[in-house]
């Protein structure tokens, strides 16, 4: 150790915000995990749309729907 007393002071200083830094880069890392998953999961279900052409299947039952006269909020009863 330093024979300096402001260095010794700053050395104590430092040694007790250890802590409030772990917590501080933890809380970092989780929302930064979090945003980098929501990204991914908003483009890879994008993708995935695209890919297995899932919108415009919708498009379609949506527009066979009209021709034949049923209703979308239908549940099947015709009673």
């Amino acid at each position: 150790m330093s024979s300096n007393p402001l260095a010794r002071a700053l050395n104590s200083l430092h040694m007790g915000n250890d802590i409030v830094d772990d917590v501080s880069f933890s809380i970092f890392v989780t929302i930064f995990v979090v945003t980098i998953s929501a990204v991914l999961f908003v483009l890879g279900r994008e993708f995935f749309c695209w890919y297995f052409k899932i919108n415009e299947r919708i498009e379609l039952l949506r527009r066979l729907e009209q021709k034949i006269g049923i209703n979308s909020t239908d549940k099947g009863d015709k009673t």
